[in-house]
């Protein structure tokens, strides 16, 4: 005998934006971070050492609108991340972030 599923979107919804999901997202967020902090070059010699790896963080959030959804995020405030994830024309790219995606994946 064939069964069969009928969606509640409500509660589909609500599970997508609950404190459970939320720390889970958290969570994940945070081995991507840690990942991405082993991984940072830390030059010694410059103006500014390890404060690229220093400013990595993590938030979490209840993403708003019609898609709401929790959100964890792990990202790098320091002014040189763009330059250290995406590269310049002097200095290769070394995709720090991808590569802690890439590694807390699993």
């Amino acid at each position: 005998m064939p069964s069969t599923f009928k969606a509640d979107y409500k509660q589909i919804g609500d599970m997508l934006c609950s404190e459970w999901m939320l720390a889970e997202m958290v969570r994940r967020a945070e081995q991507v971070a840690a990942v991405a902090r082993a991984d940072t070059p830390v030059d010694e010699t410059g103006p500014h050492p390890g404060r690229a790896r220093d400013s990595v963080q993590v938030r979490g959030y209840i993403r708003p609108g019609r898609s709401r959804r929790a959100v964890g995020r792990a990202e790098g405030t320091a002014q040189e991340w763009l330059y250290i994830e995406y590269g310049t024309r002097h200095q290769e790219a070394r995709h720090v972030f991808g590569r802690a995606l890439d590694a807390a994946r699993g």
